[in-house]
């Protein structure tokens, strides 16, 4: 329901992750869904793509859909988004971005 009400686009500021036992079957259920996409295309069009077991072994069981807010790196809050109106409750409507981490690198002025 909810990839149905993206029809076919992903907001800013927003990643797209499915779970599904194949990368194949994912995309089909993406192209049912409205999104044409290809393998190549995921990226582009910010969806990725894992297996249950990567997600099971990095996050647990997590009950789906769930919307995971990432802040310089690091999962600071994830809560399940059980209609199309709270997902776009979720969706920041001004985005911000932070200033790079000082890696080292130094700059000459």
């Amino acid at each position: 329901m909810i990839l149905r009400g993206l029809d076919g686009h992903v907001p800013a500021g927003i990643w797209l992750t499915v779970i599904s036992e194949s990368v194949d079957d994912a995309l089909f259920w993406l192209r049912e869904s409205g999104f044409g996409v290809g393998r190549d295309d995921l990226a582009r069009q910010r969806v990725m793509v894992f297996s249950r077991e990567e997600i099971q072994r990095n996050m647990g069981d997590i009950v789906t859909p769930l919307a995971v807010e990432i802040e310089n790196g690091r999962v600071v809050r994830a809560r399940s988004v059980p209609s199309v109106r709270q997902f776009y409750a979720l969706v920041p409507t001004i985005l911000s971005l932070s200033r790079p981490l000082d890696q080292g690198v130094s700059r000459s002025r």
